[in-house]
């Protein structure tokens, strides 16, 4: 089973309040590219976040949980990176 956006927002919320929460999608055929990101209001919530739900189980997948970490200071999508408020999710 995959994990959805939805799945993946209600489980980040037990530590804060979720701004976006998205499973990355192949364009090509829809399926799951087995990772996705989440931001967190604010570092303190994404902190709590990654230490509770690093290698929990979400929807029969293992989560690898961390902070986005860039060489430019900003994100992929080019929105200036203001600290660990994003969180990439990775299902094992």
């Amino acid at each position: 089973m995959d994990v959805t956006d939805e799945g993946l927002r209600r489980a980040f919320e037990e530590f804060g309040q979720v701004v976006e929460a998205a499973v990355e999608r192949d364009a090509a055929t829809g399926y799951s590219r087995r990772f996705g990101f989440v931001e967190m209001s604010t570092p303190a919530e994404a902190s709590a976040a990654v230490d509770a739900l690093h290698r929990r189980d979400l929807d029969g997948r293992t989560l690898t949980v961390n902070e986005v970490r860039t060489r430019s200071g900003r994100c992929s999508k080019g929105i200036p990176n203001v600290g660990p408020t994003l969180s990439p999710i990775v299902q094992r």
